[in-house]
């Protein structure tokens, strides 16, 4: 299995296709662009990265040193590029960003995929991977 350090998936997946995991240390989304929140003891706010599809795009930083303190790319997005950009199946990139985490991490007994006796954390999209619903624990979440 393949672990995403800093690359593009598209070079992973090349090389491993479904065994690469998708992870992301998204911690805000890049709308909250200004935006001040406390984190772990520090001020972070996002800084907008330019982006030629119109999605806002960011960097959270600590305040007052540049440190890079995450992402404001979340797991939704990165599936949706992976389908719609990187022209990934879309049976690949769900096992990328489910079942291969799980694995790696030691918890595919639990989550990962659609199984009897697993978690029922499911999203459900329509054909242009839009988010039309979400079930946690299989009850449905109000969007």
């Amino acid at each position: 299995m393949t672990t995403l350090d800093s690359f593009h998936p598209a070079y992973y997946y090349n090389l491993s296709g479904a065994s690469t995991a998708i992870v992301t240390d998204c911690i805000m989304d890049a709308a909250d662009a200004g935006q001040e929140r406390d984190y772990a003891g520090k001020t972070i706010s996002v800084h907008p990265v330019p982006s030629d599809s119109g999605v806002p795009r960011g960097k959270v930083v600590i305040k007052g040193s540049g440190i890079i303190a995450g992402s404001c790319t979340n797991l939704l997005r990165v599936f949706q590029d992976l389908v719609k950009i990187m022209d990934v199946p879309i049976g690949v990139a769900v096992q990328m960003v489910s079942e291969t985490p799980s694995k790696i991490a030691g918890i595919d007994d639990a989550v990962g995929s659609i199984q009897v006796g697993r978690w029922a954390d499911i999203l459900l999209f329509d054909k242009n991977l839009t988010l039309m619903k979400v079930f946690i624990g299989g009850e449905d979440i109000s969007l």
